[in-house]
């Protein structure tokens, strides 16, 4: 009898839900499990209502699950606020050009309060349960695994290119800068370095990209084909001091041993830039 109670609660949802949409649940004061809304989109769909088991709200497990596909709701989720939001700027999210413009519209916020498709479902848990409210993880998750991304998977997507990086991204739990924070500087090295026509790694070369290096060019130069400059970094990681994440860097980037070498023997005394020690592994 249970199992049969159950049954016919489900078809009764089910008419609700064709009449009303998905959400007719949460004023139901009902929480599915993943295998009922499974079923219940199952029968939408054959009457011609697509929808996925998120539209339901609050079902259980669904941010930790995957599609007979063995494809993530949350990837699902994730493309899906992605196409609606391209439709709504009109921006082409498989052209590189186009994903860049969509950059500054992936944040927590956006995703948690806009209207994603017909439904009204808005993706709230799945950036706090599938990602653990990290946009970047969202859109590396979907970028690495859909073929739609392919060309910004070509160029390749780093936590800083979004417009608010992820927290822990520039400093760890201890308040020191991270690994990331220096790679982003060493980008920044890179740019100058080529925009001069000189070879950061030969020591000459980098003493000559110094005077270069400077406040400005952490503020303006794009490191990134995503346009990404390093003005928080500096003001928020090295107190507005450039020669500070230069020291940095070559303390703890072994491709600058020479240079620091270098340095100790031709300039002992510049300022602010050679690192009194080393922590090379």
């Amino acid at each position: 009898m249970g199992r049969r109670k159950e049954k016919l609660n489900l078809e009764r949802i089910l008419g609700i839900a064709l009449e009303h949409g998905p959400k007719i649940v949460e004023e139901l004061n009902i929480r599915l499990g993943l295998e009922d809304a499974e079923y219940l989109c199952r029968m939408l769909r054959e009457q011609g209502k697509e929808a996925m088991p998120y539209d339901f709200p609050y079902t259980h497990g669904v941010w930790k699950s995957e599609d007979e596909s063995g494809i993530p709701y949350k990837r699902h989720a994730m493309k899906e606020f992605i196409v609606g939001l391209s439709k709504e700027k009109k921006i082409d999210y498989t052209d590189k050009m186009g994903f860049r413009k969509l950059l500054k519209y992936i944040n927590i916020p956006t995703i948690r309060e806009r209207k994603t498709n017909r439904w009204g479902t808005s993706f709230h848990g799945m950036i706090s349960h599938g990602y653990g409210n990290s946009p970047y993880d969202a859109i590396a998750d979907l970028v690495g695994h859909d073929s739609d991304f392919s060309r910004t998977k070509e160029i390749g997507l780093s936590p800083y290119d979004l417009p608010k990086a992820p927290q822990n991204t520039w400093l760890n739990k201890w308040g020191r800068p991270t690994p990331t924070a220096r790679a982003a500087v060493k980008e920044l090295v890179k740019v100058v370095s080529k925009e001069k026509r000189l070879d950061y790694k030969r020591p000459e070369d980098f003493i000559n990209l110094l005077p270069y290096l400077n406040e400005d060019a952490f503020n303006t130069k794009k490191i990134s084909f995503w346009g990404t400059t390093l003005s928080i970094v500096l003001r928020n990681v090295y107190k507005s001091v450039p020669r500070l994440a230069l020291r940095d860097m070559l303390a703890r980037d072994p491709e600058f041993s020479d240079t620091v070498t270098y340095l100790r023997i031709i300039l002992p005394n510049i300022s602010g830039v050679l690192p009194r020690r080393t922590y090379y592994n």
